[in-house]
């Protein structure tokens, strides 16, 4: 498995009217997920999954799920 981190620091004075926040990305052998992490409250939200097939060194996207975001669920 391999986690990774994308996106900046975040803040309230440049986000408007959502919550500050980032990605949080995680690779596994059969799946990617997308997670969007508060960093006030450390709510977890998954933005999208997607089912792959790892050949060698590269992952096939196979299919995926993509969740609606409301900036008022975060």
């Amino acid at each position: 498995m391999v986690t990774l981190n994308s996106g900046t620091v975040t803040t309230r004075k440049l986000r408007g009217e959502t919550y500050p926040s980032y990605n949080h990305l995680v690779i596994d052998e059969g799946e990617i997920f997308v997670n969007m992490i508060n960093t006030e409250t450390g709510y977890k939200r998954e933005l999208a999954r997607y089912s792959v097939q790892v050949e060698g060194d590269e992952y096939n996207i196979c299919s995926h799920k993509h969740n609606f975001l409301n900036p008022n669920q975060i």
